[in-house]
């Protein structure tokens, strides 16, 4: 978020010895944190750096019209956070302009459609903010564009794919354990007695929602413990075994 369109620039590939490699065999292109929103710039939570939420599109319109010039790019990795939580009008600016998920969603979708390339879509906490899971597949799997989040409803967003011969790319839903979702599933009641287990300030009442309001999850958390927070999530065994 922080380069400018600038920075974009091509530098050619080197092998081990440092020559320049003449081709690449192919060559895939990431973004992530998109995060953008129809809202004003704002700092971050420790004031550290500023954040353009509407300037993000234009960095992803810059992004896909440089990767178009790639003749070896066989797809783009979208690592989560695709547009920003605000967007679903429950916190931030999202509470005086109400659900734009929607509307933000397309947005960002035409900027990455500029590129021809398929596009892998992985989960992040941005995502579960806006849909569920049924909707995130409705607006993450579109055949036509080569966009792909999950092979079915069982893989739950984990997939393999192979952009050329001899190579397998695996996606996974780093999300499936987490508390962003409905509670009747499987990975909501599995992070939830996670985060009672391994995080004081979580709700200990079974029958509760893990997440009380207006609480500093990370009050005495220290170490790997920082990991048991609401907005993280998890792989889960099933994952593991399909891995």
């Amino acid at each position: 978020r922080a380069n400018p369109p600038s920075a974009l620039q091509r530098s050619a590939p080197t092998t081990t010895s440092g020559a320049t490699a003449s081709a690449a065999l192919w060559s895939f292109v990431v973004i992530a944190d998109i995060q953008y929103c129809d809202c004003p710039e704002a700092t971050n939570y420790h004031g550290t750096e500023t954040r353009d939420y509407r300037g993000t599109l234009e960095q992803v319109r810059c992004a896909a019209a440089y990767w178009s010039s790639l003749p070896s790019l066989q797809f783009i990795a979208q690592l989560g956070a695709l547009i920003d939580g605000q967007n679903a009008g429950t916190y931030g600016a999202g509470v005086a302009n109400g659900v734009q998920s929607d509307v933000a969603f397309q947005r960002v979708a035409e900027a990455l459609s500029a590129c021809a390339a398929p596009v892998y879509h992985a989960i992040g906490n941005h995502e579960l903010y806006n849909y569920d899971w049924a909707g995130l597949r409705e607006r993450l799997n579109v055949p036509s564009r080569g966009w792909r989040v999950s092979a079915d409803d069982d893989d739950h967003c984990c997939f393999a794919a192979r952009p050329v011969e001899g190579w397998t790319v695996l996606t996974l839903n780093a999300y499936e354990v987490s508390i962003l979702q409905e509670r009747s599933l499987p990975g909501y009641r599995a992070a939830a007695a996670l985060l009672r287990e391994y995080n004081p300030n979580a709700s200990g009442d079974e029958d509760a929602e893990p997440i009380p309001q207006g609480v500093d999850f990370f009050d005495n958390l220290v170490g790997v413990k920082r990991r048991y927070v609401p907005f993280n999530g998890g792989l889960g065994e099933r994952q593991l075994r399909w891995l």
